[in-house]
């Protein structure tokens, strides 16, 4: 009986013990993808803004956008002399960027 009583335990403390690995394996996961989604929200146009070169004002993104024969649906660093990452905030009706941001 004793034995049986022991194996249980045993097994009673191993389930709990991998229950609390799930349980910060998934803590680790959300944390991983609520990273993942905010850098997506702020790369993607969701939340991307920048400050408008030509007016000094934070403008919102304008997506899609082409330059030079590329079109980008979401922020660059594409044409940065600094590697910045930038978006249109001016375009034409055709989607092409409008340099100067007024």
């Amino acid at each position: 009986m004793k034995h049986t009583i022991d194996s249980h335990l045993r097994s009673s403390v191993a389930i709990h013990n991998q229950f609390k690995l799930d349980i910060a394996s998934m803590r680790t996961r959300l944390l991983l993808l609520a990273v993942v989604v905010s850098a997506y929200l702020i790369t993607d146009g969701l939340g991307c803004s920048v400050t408008e070169a030509g007016s000094g004002q934070r403008k919102p993104c304008q997506f899609p956008f082409t330059i030079a024969g590329r079109t980008f649906t979401r922020c660059t660093t594409e044409f940065d002399p600094n590697g910045k990452n930038w978006c249109s905030t001016n375009v034409d009706s055709k989607g092409n960027h409008i340099a100067g941001g007024k």
